[in-house]
C-alpha cells in the first residue's frame, strides 16, 4: 500500500515539473517573437524618454525657483524705506491712534493694557503690494498677541477693516488671520524662535511680501510661508496688529512694542 501511494507521489511531482516546464517554453517562446520583442523595446524606449522628461521638468523647476530667490534677493537690496516709527513719548502715531486703551513708558517701550478681548490694527497710511515689514513686540499675558496687518482695505462693518495679520501670542506660538472673507480664518501653531536681536524682552517679526507669496520671520527664523489667494491679496495698507482673544483668566493683560518699519520693494 505505501509503494502505491509513493508511486502516485513521484508521478504527481513529475506532472508538476512537465507543465511548468512547457509553460516556461511556451511564455520564451512567445516573448521572443518578433512582434513581441518589438513592443518591449517600445516600452523600454517610452519609459527612458520618460524619465528624460522627467528629470528636464525638475531641473527646470529647480532652476527658475534660483532664479526666482535671485531676484527677491536682488529687489530687497533695493528695498526702499516709506515709513519708521520709535515710538517715543511724543509720537504722533502713538497719539492718533491711542484712542481709550493706556499706555505707560516702559525704558522708553510702549506698554499697552488690554483689559478687555479683541483687536487693534494701526495702518501706517501706505498702499503697499510688495513691501518688508518689522517690528519688535511682545505679547506679555495670558491671550494676548502681537504682529504685522498687512493688505488693510476699510470696510463699513468691521472697525478694522479686511485684513491679514501674522503674529506671535504668548506662551510660545505663531500665528496667521485672514479676516479678508465673509468668515474669518485663524490658524495656530507653536514655535520657538531663537534669541532676539531686539531689546528686553521683544521679539523681532518680518513679513516679506512679493505679489501673492509671503513669508513670515521671527528673531530672524522662518515661522510661515504661503500664498495669498484672497479677493483682497493684491495690496493695501500695512500696520501694527494686536490684541486680546478670548480669555477667561481674568485679570489685565499687556502687550509692547517698539520699532516699526516698513519698507517697499521695486
Amino acid at each position: 500500500m505505501k509503494n502505491k501511494w509513493l508511486r502516485i507521489m513521484i508521478i504527481t511531482v513529475i506532472g508538476v515539473l512537465l507543465v511548468c516546464c512547457i509553460s516556461v517554453a511556451l511564455f520564451v517562446n512567445w516573448d521572443n517573437q518578433p512582434e513581441n520583442v518589438a513592443a518591449a523595446v517600445q516600452r523600454h524606449a517610452t519609459q527612458t524618454a520618460q524619465g528624460a522628461l522627467d528629470a528636464a521638468a525638475t531641473n527646470t523647476t529647480n532652476a527658475a525657483a534660483t532664479q526666482e530667490m535671485q531676484s527677491i534677493t536682488e529687489r530687497l537690496k533695493k528695498a526702499n524705506p516709506v515709513f519708521a516709527e520709535t515710538f517715543d513719548a511724543n509720537s504722533a502715531f502713538l497719539k492718533q491712534n491711542t484712542g481709550s486703551l493706556s499706555i505707560t513708558m516702559n525704558d522708553g517701550v510702549p506698554d499697552i493694557l488690554l483689559p478687555f478681548n479683541g483687536d487693534n490694527v494701526w495702518p501706517v497710511g501706505k498702499d503697499l503690494k510688495d513691501f518688508v515689514a518689522e517690528v519688535d513686540c511682545a505679547p506679555a499675558g495670558n491671550g494676548t498677541f502681537c504682529g504685522i496687518a498687512y493688505d488693510i482695505h476699510p470696510k463699513d462693518q468691521q472697525p478694522n477693516g479686511t485684513f491679514y495679520g501674522s503674529y506671535t501670542s504668548y506662551g510660545g506660538n505663531c500665528g496667521f488671520d485672514d479676516l479678508t472673507g465673509s468668515f474669518s480664518v485663524s490658524k495656530s501653531w507653536s514655535c520657538t524662535p531663537p534669541q532676539s536681536p531686539a531689546a528686553g524682552s521683544l521679539n523681532r517679526l518680518r513679513v516679506e511680501r512679493f505679489g501673492q507669496h509671503l513669508r513670515f520671520y521671527v528673531n530672524g527664523q522662518l515661522m510661515d510661508e504661503r500664498l495669498l489667494t484672497g479677493d483682497y491679496a493684491s495690496g493695501g495698507d500695512v500696520g501694527l496688529y494686536f490684541g486680546r482673544a478670548s480669555d477667561n483668566s481674568g485679570g489685565d493683560s499687556n502687550v509692547m512694542f517698539d520699532n516699526l518699519k516698513v519698507w517697499a520693494l521695486p
